[in-house]
């Protein structure tokens, strides 16, 4: 067993490697690379400089779709979101910090350099990490681990202590917003590489409630919340996959002398697991006919016309299971119009989208 950390704070931007043998319980561990004594650790420092807005790698044309989008590679999605959730919980939980979000050009900076290191039984840190993540990160440290050898008990164990005994110290850094992460398989195991880098993103007027978004991959559906406790208890199940802080709306009391505001009521639907947004009062009194509904509340006041920095909402309907899918990302829209199943409804009411 074998780890290579950096302890250097701030830690603004993370790299985090984990190499797992024996995974499978009953399956013959392999023997350590470095000898017989598996419970040595070895600490290795990286300092990462900062990254100026106008250098490092060029982000997505449209950013906002990597973060917008449920991100996965097609070998190991529900490992990555598995592990991405499990960071999560460690800092909402242990030390009380918003959670990061997964950004799309770092989880393909993850994956390609975790393939390059997958025929190595000792993966070694990206010397040219800072100059690869996306423009305007605040700069920080690398963090590797890799384990090698050992019992399922002992792998398990080794986990806990990256989890409990350091990610506390690196990765609950609360200017840490933004991270990606790739798994590769290997003659010994399975290796993920984290990258976890602070960016500064935007925040809501005083009169604006954050809105966070889901992704339920069973569903085909979203699941938003203006709420911070509610976002961090659904972080914890596992059907959901969370997406990050995707736009603002106003508190239920806000007025506005621009747009005419309209409160945005959230529905449940139990058969199916899912919610229904609404803005509009006729739907509104509708759907509280309708038996298979049960009314959440009010999330907050959306703009029932365009205004100035207001984006629109746009509703997709499913007809084989009655569900709804909402996107205030264009080209999310333009991709869900191209799929099969959807029927597009038009713009739902109008907000202020994140960045």
């Amino acid at each position: 067993m074998r780890a290579r950390t950096t302890l250097i704070r701030p830690a603004l931007v993370l790299a985090l490697v984990v190499s797992l043998a024996g995974a499978t319980a009953g399956s013959t561990a392999a023997a350590p690379v470095d000898g017989p004594d598996t419970s040595s650790f070895q600490k290795l420092s990286a300092p990462i400089a900062p990254v100026p807005a106008t250098e490092g790698a060029d982000a997505p044309a449209d950013e906002s779709v990597a973060r917008a989008t449920a991100l996965s590679s097609p070998a190991f999605p529900d490992t990555e979101w598995a592990t991405f959730r499990d960071l999560n919980l460690t800092r909402i939980n242990y030390a009380g910090v918003n959670p990061v979000i997964r950004h799309g050009a770092l989880d393909s900076l993850a994956t390609t350099w975790v393939n390059s290191q997958s025929n190595s039984t000792d993966p070694q840190l990206d010397d040219n990490i800072e100059s690869k993540v996306p423009a305007g990160s605040l700069g920080g440290v690398q963090l590797m681990y890799s384990y090698v050898g050992g019992t399922t008990a002992e792998m398990q164990e080794f986990l806990d202590w990256i989890t409990v005994e350091n990610l506390r110290y690196d990765a609950i850094d609360p200017e840490l917003t933004d991270s990606g992460i790739g798994i590769a398989a290997t003659a010994t195991g399975l290796y993920a590489y984290y990258i976890i880098v602070g960016y500064t993103h935007s925040t809501p007027a005083s009169d604006e409630l954050p809105l966070y978004r889901f992704y339920k991959p069973s569903a085909g559906t979203h699941f938003y919340s203006t709420s911070a406790g509610e976002r961090n208890t659904v972080i914890g199940f596992p059907e959901y996959r969370y997406e990050g802080l995707v736009a603002y709306i106003k508190g239920p009391q806000a007025t506005s002398t621009t747009v005419p505001l309209q409160d945005l009521n959230r529905f449940f639907l139990a058969s199916a697991g899912t919610h229904f947004y609404t803005s509009a009062p006729a739907e509104y009194q509708a759907v509280l006919t309708y038996p298979q509904y049960s009314l959440d509340g009010v999330a907050g006041r959306v703009a029932a016309a365009p205004g100035t920095g207001l984006s629109a909402m746009h509703r997709f309907f499913r007809p084989a299971s009655g569900t709804h899918f909402y996107s205030a990302n264009p080209a999310e829209v333009e991709a869900v119009k191209g799929l099969p199943g959807y029927t597009y409804e038009g713009t739902a009411f109008f907000l202020r989208v994140a960045s």
